[in-house]
């Protein structure tokens, strides 16, 4: 049975649902997301109607505090009430939902999709992720080519491992260099956890400090 977002991900949005759409899964929406950033970049489309909220703020981003790549600076979209230290770096494309935090250290790297109210702590590492409103991921985490859903905690240390995918599937999704993990809504993840490429969780999973899943 194929995995797909509605397993996943509840209460989608209309605004999300150009993101994550309920009937595909989270690496087709990830492999889609990125095409639809690179349509922005380049302006040889016009911006998806989920993203019309998101505007180009540069003077919210500049009040931020966080250093901007200056090629990524115009294409980092939203920001409303960010709250990011000084030494936190953000590379486009990006969009940012209202009141989202970034903690010292912490290297952002396009694309991604940041949710309201998400919390991305000291030292983390996000990169090609959409990370859904309330989600909170702390201390040390690396994260990069996965999909991380509502209300989500991530303990400090947390690696999601993204090994380049087989063959077959980057025949299917050419844009991919490497694949993640999928994690459904209110999930917690616990401490020095370790997750190997194309691992799911289901809604409201608890895995213990320090499991390994591959």
């Amino acid at each position: 049975m194929k995995l797909v977002n509605s397993m996943l991900f509840s209460e989608i949005s209309e605004e999300e649902s150009d993101i994550l759409r309920p009937d595909e899964s989270p690496w087709e929406s990830l492999s889609r997301f990125t095409h639809s950033v690179e349509a922005i970049r380049t302006r040889s489309q016009p911006v998806p109607e989920a993203w019309r909220s998101f505007q180009e703020l540069e003077a919210r981003v500049a009040k931020s505090h966080a250093e901007i790549d200056p090629e990524g600076k115009a294409r980092i979209w939203g920001g409303e009430g960010l709250d990011s230290d000084s030494t936190a770096y953000i590379k486009g494309p990006v969009v940012l939902g209202k009141n989202v935090t970034i903690r010292r250290g912490a290297v952002i790297t396009g694309p991604c999709w940041i949710g309201d109210n998400a919390h991305i702590g000291h030292n983390c590492r996000v990169k090609y992720a959409i990370i859904r409103e309330n989600t909170r991921i702390v201390y040390g985490t690396h994260l990069a080519y996965s999909v991380i859903g509502r209300g989500v905690h991530v303990g400090k240390s947390v690696i999601f491992d993204d090994f380049p995918p087989p063959e077959l599937f980057r025949k299917m999704f050419p844009v991919f260099e490497a694949c993640g993990s999928a994690i459904g809504d209110s999930c917690r993840i616990g401490a020095g956890s370790i997750f190997g490429p194309f691992t799911a969780l289901m809604p409201r999973t608890i895995v213990p400090l320090g499991t390994k899943l591959a």
